[in-house]
């Protein structure tokens, strides 16, 4: 199989599992637990934020956009997301190459053909994994996509949270909100998907999204906590015509991976960590001129209070798409880690000429 070039001296193949693909997916945003590697010496050779890396379809020549959210080589973890380009079969196995092993190569820009923001197609409207530096009031919450809908911090009290299930994230202080943007602004009024990981505290009052309010109407809620008799994921809409899953209970503890879908013909399903919880068929109408946030029900109550991380907002994915995601990340034999490969035509870039190798680690 060709190499990406001479410059990159090791990689490995990452196999993915048709039968975790119900469908054939095109264009896929997926994760990859970077933790997979640890079969081999990725951790112990690339770069340590990842510099290096390169990531390729199966004929190793064909890169692939990606992000890297973390990169830890000491603890060997790490989270990336890629955009797969094409159909991403439901029935034949797909081969993927993550190469490394170049001295003198820089991730790519953000904005170039294979870099971070191209990870995400145009149906992402907004993807947030808590990275930032601060969280104090009026900090910025940066959006990975090529819109650049950065949220702002309204509120005191936030700080980075290490505890995700990616080792990241935010700690909301039940008196703080996230304001991102209207609802109406990037389409996603009735048509949408909405996904994160979510750890609340016990107090919380329980809206991990909010929708503003605006003359009696509102966008939606997603609420995670026993308020009001809710108790899972619920979304409201207009009218309070909405959508309810009253069969868990946010205080059991722990986090969560949740996700939340409407469509225009006014159905909607959510899932907790990978699993359908509830499907309604009567979310109203969507009011498209209230903003969104992260953490309340309106800008001045009913606060979230609890760990969030990587939360992706988008129209609305299929199914298939969700379970894959979900999948890509939590399950195990999605993936397959090959023997690490040495490049036998590898050349330094010291000047040192070609390295011929004949064995594999």
């Amino acid at each position: 199989m060709a190499w990406l070039s001479d410059s990159w001296e090791k990689r490995t193949k990452l196999t993915i599992d048709s039968t975790y693909i119900n469908t054939d997916l095109t264009d896929p945003s997926l994760g990859i637990p970077l933790s997979i590697l640890n079969t081999t010496n990725y951790f112990t050779e690339v770069l340590s934020a990842g510099e290096d890396v390169r990531l390729t379809k199966s004929d190793g020549i064909t890169e692939l956009p990606f992000e890297f959210v973390r990169h830890d080589t000491g603890a060997e973890t790490g989270l990336a997301y890629f955009k797969f380009s094409g159909i991403l079969s439901s029935t034949v196995d797909t081969d993927l190459y993550i190469n490394w092993g170049n001295p003198t190569a820089s991730l790519p820009a953000r904005d170039s053909t294979y870099g971070s923001e191209n990870a995400w197609s145009s149906a992402y409207k907004g993807v947030y994994h808590f990275e930032d530096s601060s969280f104090g009031d009026t900090d910025s919450i940066n959006d990975s996509t090529s819109n650049l809908n950065h949220g702002t911090v309204d509120g005191t009290g936030c700080t980075t949270d290490t505890t995700s299930p990616f080792g990241g994230g935010m700690f909301l202080s039940g008196t703080a909100i996230i304001d991102l943007w209207d609802c109406g602004t990037e389409g996603i009024e009735n048509d949408w998907t909405i996904s994160g990981y979510v750890n609340s505290e016990t107090g919380s009052k329980g809206h991990w999204i909010g929708h503003g309010y605006s003359g009696g109407k509102v966008c939606f809620v997603l609420s995670v906590g026993a308020l009001r008799g809710w108790k899972g994921i619920n979304v409201y809409s207009a009218g309070w015509g909405g959508c309810q899953s009253n069969d868990w209970d946010i205080y059991e503890g722990g986090w969560k991976r949740m996700v939340m879908t409407t469509r225009s013909d006014k159905t909607a399903t959510g899932w907790k960590d990978g699993t359908v919880t509830h499907t309604c068929t009567n979310v109203k109408t969507m009011y498209s001129t209230t903003n969104m946030n992260i953490g309340s029900y309106t800008n001045d109550n009913e606060y979230f209070k609890g760990d969030i991380d990587s939360m992706l907002f988008s129209t609305a994915l299929d199914d298939d798409v969700v379970e894959a995601q979900y999948d890509a990340l939590h399950t195990a034999a999605f993936w397959t880690v090959a023997t690490e490969e040495t490049n036998p035509s590898y050349v330094s870039p010291g000047g040192g000429g070609t390295i011929q190798s004949s064995w594999f680690m």
